[in-house]
This record gives C-alpha cells, sequence and structure tokens, in this order.
C-alpha cells in the first residue's frame, strides 16, 4: 500500500519546478545555456521495489522457496556531476549521488512478526550520453554502478549488514529553465550483482528497484553557451489532437489480505515491460497546456506464492496476474522552453487483473476489470513540428479488491498496483 508521504513528494517537486518558470514570467532566456562544466543538485519521488527472498535452508535443492515481495515509498536524492558538450548536440558526463530509501519488508504482518529487511540509502556514480534536441532541453540515458545499504534479521535478536553493489540503468530529460537552474525528470532501475546472503539464517535477499524522480540542478559555469541554434517551429506545440505509441516498464504489486495469523500477506512483486497507444487533444493558453486523453497498455505481471497452496507435487504457485490497464486522463503544465512541456497527469479506469481457478478454492477466481485511479508527472519534448518524445512516470491502482475464497469461512482480497515508467512517440495533428 502506498504511503503517505508517497503523495507528499509525488505533488510537492512537480509544483516547485513548474512554479519556478511560471513565477519569473518567461519561459526561460533568450540566450543560449551552457550545458558544460560542474552542477549540483536534488530530488524527489517515488519508488518501488522487487525484493527477491530465498529461503536456502537446502540450497539449490527441491525445497528451496522464492518469494518475490514488493514495497513503494518515496525518495530523495542528492546528485553532483560534471558535463562536457561534444560537437553541436551531443552532452556526456559523470554524475555521483545518494538516495534516501524507505524500503521494508513485513510479509506476514497478520502473525505480527515485524520488520524482516530494509533498505535505507544507496550511494551511485554513474555516466549520462544525450542528444539535446533543442538548445535547452536534452534527452539521455544513463550507466553506472552503485551501493545500496541494506538490514535484515538475524538470529533472535541480531541484525546483518551489508553495501550491495549493483548495476544501475535508466533515461531522462532535463531542461534550462532560465539562468543556471534546469529541471529534469529520471527514470532509473537498480540492479543487484549479487544477493545479500545470511548463512546462519540460510537466508538470502536480493531488491531491485525502479525510481522515478523530479529535480533541480544548479550549473556552476555559465560560460560556454552551446553552438546550437534553436529551431522556429512553423505552428504552436501542444495546441491540438495526438496519438502515438507508448512503453516501459513496471514493477507490479499484489497484496493478499488475509486474516490467518503468520500467513504470507506479501505485497507480492512482478516485473514487466508494457505496450500500448495513447490519444488525446491537448488546448494551450500562452504558455499553460490542458489537455484529456486515454492510454490503454498492455502487459504480463505473474504473481507467485509458494507456500500457501497445496503440498500436493505438481501444484500451481501462480495466484494472480496483472494484464493489461485503460485509463481516462487528464494533464495539465507549463511549456520550460518553446518546444518542451512538463505536466502532472491523473485519471480514472480499469485494471485487468486476474485471480488464478486453479489457485483458489471452489473456483472463485477469474478475470475481472477494476475500477481503479493513475497519478503522476511527465515530459514531452516536440522533435519536429509533427513529432514528440515523451516520458512519464504514473503510480496505476485498483481502488476495489478482487476477493476471492480460501476456504469455506475464509476469503483473501487481492489488491493490484503498479509504479511505471514510460517513454512514446507521438504524432500531433
Amino acid at each position: 500500500m502506498i504511503k503517505s508521504r508517497f503523495f507528499l513528494v509525488a505533488i510537492s517537486l512537480p509544483a516547485l519546478m513548474i512554479s519556478v518558470p511560471a513565477l519569473a514570467g518567461e519561459v526561460a532566456d533568450s540566450a543560449s545555456p551552457s550545458w558544460s562544466g560542474p552542477f549540483l543538485g536534488l530530488a524527489g519521488g517515488f519508488a518501488a521495489a522487487n525484493i527477491t527472498t530465498i529461503d536456502q535452508s537446502v540450497p539449490g535443492q527441491s525445497n528451496e522457496v522464492v518469494y518475490q515481495f514488493s514495497d513503494q515509498d518515496a525518495v530523495y536524492s542528492v546528485h553532483a556531476g560534471f558535463d562536457h558538450v561534444f560537437g553541436e548536440r551531443y552532452v556526456g558526463g559523470v554524475e555521483v549521488g545518494a538516495d534516501w530509501l524507505g524500503f521494508s519488508l513485513d510479509p506476514q504482518a497478520s502473525g505480527g512478526f515485524g520488520t524482516a529487511f530494509s533498505a535505507d540509502y544507496d550511494l551511485t556514480l554513474t555516466g549520462r550520453l544525450g542528444v539535446l534536441v533543442n538548445p535547452k532541453t536534452l534527452v539521455y540515458g544513463r550507466v553506472g554502478a552503485g551501493l545500496t545499504s541494506l538490514r535484515a534479521d538475524q538470529g533472535f535478536s541480531g541484525t546483518a549488514t551489508t553495501l550491495l553493489p549493483a548495476a544501475i540503468f535508466g533515461a531522462g530529460v532535463e531542461t534550462m529553465l532560465g539562468g543556471n537552474l534546469s529541471g529534469r525528470l529520471e527514470a532509473n532501475y537498480n540492479l543487484p550483482v549479487k544477493d545479500f546472503t545470511i548463512p546462519s539464517d540460510s537466508e538470502a535477499f536480493n531488491p531491485h528497484y525502479l525510481r522515478i524522480t523530479a529535480g533541480l540542478d544548479w550549473h556552476l559555469d555559465n560560460g560556454h553557451p552551446v553552438t546550437l541554434a534553436a529551431r522556429e517551429p512553423a505552428r504552436p506545440a501542444f495546441a491540438g489532437g495526438y496519438l502515438g505509441i507508448i512503453g516501459g516498464y513496471r514493477v507490479g504489486q499484489m497484496f493478499a489480505d488475509v486474516s490467518t495469523p503468520g500467513a504470507t500477506v506479501g505485497p507480492f512483486a512482478s516485473d514487466t515491460p508494457s505496450l500500448g497507444g495513447t490519444l488525446g487533444y491537448d488546448v494551450r493558453l500562452d504558455r499553460f497546456v490542458a489537455g484529456v486523453g486515454v492510454d490503454a497498455q498492455a502487459m504480463n505481471a505473474d504473481f507467485f506464492d509458494p507456500a500457501q497452496n497445496s503440498p500436493l507435487q505438481g501444484s500451481t504457485k501462480l495466484f494472480g496476474n496483472i494484464s493489461g490497464t485503460a485509463m481516462v486522463t487528464a494533464r495539465a503544465g507549463v511549456m520550460l522552453d518553446p518546444s518542451t512541456l512538463f505536466y502532472v497527469k491523473g485519471g480514472v479506469g480499469y485494471v485487468r487483473t486476474t485471480a488464478n481457478p486453479e489457485f483458489f478454492t471452489f473456483g472463485s477466481g477469474g478475470t475481472r476489470w477494476l475500477q481503479g485511479h493513475e497519478f503522476g508527472l511527465g515530459v514531452e519534448s516536440m522533435l519536429t513540428d509533427a513529432i514528440g518524445l515523451k516520458l512519464e512516470g504514473l503510480y496505476t491502482a485498483a481502488d476495489q479488491p478482487f476477493v476471492v475464497d480460501l476456504t469455506q469461512t475464509d476469503q483473501a482480497m487481492l489488491s493490484p498496483s503498479t509504479l511505471s515508467a514510460t517513454a512514446g512517440l507521438t504524432w500531433h495533428y
């Protein structure tokens, strides 16, 4: 279940980024910005983790039990780096950062066993390489390495700690807001290169997580302006209809709320790519844009519970699935330069959810479109007068659970949600 400070960060950072150029009274100054030199920044947003937990009582044998648990929380970041411009439009650089995480694992909440695992912060060293789509907006990819601080229960009263090495992959969009100040939206995925193993407990953890953040950077050297000429649009951007293709990566979460003491309630996790389409219509007033749209995406997020089904050999461990979303959305934002829009987005629709009838009793499962909601952040930049490139970070969840039978007297309630990083190409007409 998403936490209150998750909502706070999701709302406050976009408001801060939008207010900066709005209060300045201009989209940005007309001078060519400088992308070369050192910079400092801060960011905030939200994150979702897939925490693989392995019971290694007999390592490698058939009774080894592997869970995938989930947590979602706010994330806060600071970073510093150095960029250099190559040619007219290519930018490369290095960056160090620290992220404050709030992940914790309490998969047996109904039994009162307490927190078994937590991830507190990470330290990162990454490089980025990107292309200027106009003098003020950079689209980039990121790759690097990091260390994640982890804690887990050891024995009856001890605690094991480690700094777990991980690979980092990501992408983002950064736009100059005016002077030395820029705003960025990016998505990063942390993938550990080994497990956090506790031999005395015959247990191991492997937390990989998706972070979506918005932030502000202060560039310390504005003495090297880019030579790339600004493209004069032939028509106003973000004023009219559009349609496009969208795809991305999601970390799904499924609660299995069970009242039985000691039962494993999760939440359970599943990673999945997604692919779909979007269409909509925008209205523009000076620098401000508002619009409505429809998004639909297909995915295949399977959720497994290795310990809660029949002990008979061959019994399925698959209890649930998220296979699609369909949302009617609205977006509102401000143009940070003549071809780049930063916006907040929200809407209502449906989450296609399956409760596996082979897992639950009395054939109580099936597939339903659960009513749900979606909210998040986005940035879109026009590559030409008609083609736009967008990046969005979205949280999607069902409003009501899928209720299924466990026994004649007990029920389980499945509550699905996803955190997604989505990119797309749109045709504006």
